[in-house]
């Protein structure tokens, strides 16, 4: 049984242990109740007032102390003692007050003990009233035959009994059903809560992690399934919802669910579970149509997101992103300005396409140099942009080298020049870019294919117009 059928059966089981307590109560309270009413409106001969009022009042004392029974935890072992006290008290009790002696017993015991086999019926399995049935029947005779009542006795016993039984197995088959129905309407409302949850928390997630997280929460929420995993796909544009879209597997007993958006199938659910009715397969259909709508919702939001702050030919950080991330420069960070020499040349002499090319391989090779932490981006047409987080200048010395090397180890069509610079606390970020374009200059006036790193005596001249 899944969390969430727990969780409903759970909240059933409470609520039937609270009727048993108070319906036992009631049962109780109400016998001593009439057992006082009794004795000032009916006319008792050979009857023992005081011992029967007696009686009365202390049964009425005793219904109090029921609630307090163990009924969460022992529910059915506290029913069975119920009964039997019941019994056993009224039989006892009997023996000191002589109410059997009376007329009225005929009516009233039989009467007690019909309440009693419902109430077993009530709070039992199916069968346990008939079983009490039979066993009271012969304590019924007993009492009324003890009585003086020997023929009216197995008249009552023999049409009380069988009617007490029916009525016993009516209720429990009754509430039986009504507690089946509980349960599963609980772990129905729990599986829709679960739902509308998940859609609410998908629509708040920040990565595709988080989104997946999420989506396979939901699921285990809503189906109590285990091994729940989802495979996302490229979207695949179809004719839309289709039946099959959840579909069970009897022999791995997997629930496979087609999570599809507006544009089409976006990935796979697959969960274990046992065998689902037909309201888990619509709810399994509308997981789908409600999941993969916020789904696709916030891959939309994601590209977007992209598309405003990285670079569609190489995948790196665009300048908008770079500028943001320029802004938050600390004390310490090496900012490098690396821009391709002659790259004009390249696109002149063998295309856009090339020059492309040129772009993307270089793209890859700064992701593939620097560190997770690093920012890298492409900062113009040809000039990217890489920012080393607490670095030392003898260290930003060595990364430039180091990217100049391997760049030329891969044999490109083109080199590129590098101007770089260390940011200090005395100056805001803007000034540490002028400082590293100023170095990119000195790289470039002084042959291309080289490092220059700013110093307090880089000229910050520039020509007029330098050929790249």
């Amino acid at each position: 049984m899944g969390r969430g059928q727990r969780d409903g059966a759970g909240s059933v089981d409470a609520e039937r242990a609270t009727l048993a307590a108070r319906s036992a109560q009631a049962l109780i309270c109400g016998a001593g109740l009439v057992t006082l009413a009794n004795t000032v409106l009916s006319p008792l001969y050979s009857v023992n007032v005081g011992a029967l009022r007696f009686t009365g009042a202390m049964t009425v004392v005793a219904s109090f102390g029921v609630p307090m029974l163990p009924w969460a935890k022992r529910g059915r072992l506290v029913s069975y003692s119920v009964v039997v006290a019941v019994i056993a008290a009224l039989v006892a009790t009997d023996r000191w007050h002589h109410y059997s002696r009376n007329d009225s017993a005929i009516a009233v015991y039989p009467i007690f003990f019909i309440l009693v086999i419902a109430w077993a019926g009530l709070t039992q399995p199916r069968g346990t009233a008939t079983i009490v049935a039979v066993l009271s029947g012969g304590t019924l005779a007993w009492l009324l035959a003890s009585g003086g009542h020997g023929d009216a006795a197995w008249q009552c016993v023999v049409l009380t009994v069988p009617a007490a039984a029916i009525l016993g197995e009516v209720v429990s088959w009754a509430y039986g059903r009504a507690v089946r129905l509980g349960r599963l309407d609980a772990y129905r409302r729990t599986a829709l809560e679960a739902l509308v949850l998940g859609a609410s928390r998908l629509q708040g997630a920040l990565t595709a992690d988080e989104s997946e997280t999420i989506v396979v929460a939901t699921a285990t929420g809503m189906f109590s399934g285990h091994d729940t995993r989802f495979e996302t796909t490229a979207p695949t544009i179809d004719d839309g919802p289709e039946h099959d879209d959840a579909r069970y597997e009897p022999t791995t007993r997997e629930l496979r669910i087609r999570v599809r958006g507006q544009s089409g199938v976006l990935g796979t659910l697959t969960t274990t579970v046992d065998q689902p009715d037909s309201f888990l397969l619509d709810a399994a259909r509308l997981y789908s149509q409600h999941i993969g709508t916020r789904l696709e919702q916030l891959r939309v939001i994601d590209a977007l997101t992209d598309a405003a702050t990285h670079d569609a030919l190489t995948g790196l950080e665009n300048r908008r992103a770079a500028q943001a991330n320029i802004q938050i420069l600390q004390p310490g960070d090496a900012v490098f300005i690396l821009d391709l020499d002659h790259f004009k040349t390249i696109n002149d002499s063998l295309g856009h396409q090339a020059g492309d090319q040129v772009l993307m391989q270089l793209g890859e090779y700064l992701r593939a140099f620097t560190r997770p932490t690093d920012t890298v981006a492409r900062y113009g047409g040809e000039e990217f942009l890489l920012i080393s987080h607490a670095t030392t200048r003898e260290s930003a010395r060595h990364i430039a080298n180091r990217l100049l090397d391997g760049w030329r180890a891969q044999r490109p069509l083109v080199t590129f020049s590098i101007g770089y610079t260390t940011h200090t606390e005395h100056d805001p970020p803007e000034v540490t870019i002028e400082h590293a374009d100023t170095a990119l200059y000195q790289a470039k006036d002084h042959g291309r294919d080289r490092a220059h790193q700013y110093t307090n005596t880089t000229r910050a001249d520039r020509p007029t117009q330098v050929t790249l």
